[in-house]
């Protein structure tokens, strides 16, 4: 699940701190990717009730998706596989929500 580039990386001297820095920021995107994965999964699941939005209530539909895509992990092969997909989903909902935001920055300026 390791990016081959930082295992290149780590093959030279300098590349070591390359490849810990881009490791480190790895790992963040992909546990950045599992709490939009969860917040969507949440909400899919209290979609049908009538939640208000409110800060509390986001992060009771954030903690409820997120410990069922924990659960899920306990499966035993296809846990590690719905965590990627997960973490690939929602890194990519991150990627495109931080893309039309910019657009829509650049139309207001």
């Amino acid at each position: 699940a390791i990016p081959i580039g930082v295992i290149i990386a780590f093959s030279t001297v300098i590349g070591i701190v390359l490849g810990a820095i881009a490791l480190f920021l790895y790992l963040i995107a992909v546990y950045l990717g599992q709490i939009a994965a969860g917040l969507l999964v949440g909400k899919m699941i209290l979609g049908r009730f009538d939640v208000q939005e409110s800060t509390q209530a986001l992060f009771g539909v954030f903690a409820l998706g997120y410990f069922i895509i924990r659960l899920f992990r306990f499966i035993p092969v296809a846990g590690h596989l719905i965590f990627i997909a997960a973490a690939a989903f929602g890194l990519g909902a991150v990627f495109v929500t931080v893309v039309e935001k910019r657009k829509k920055a650049s139309k207001e300026n």
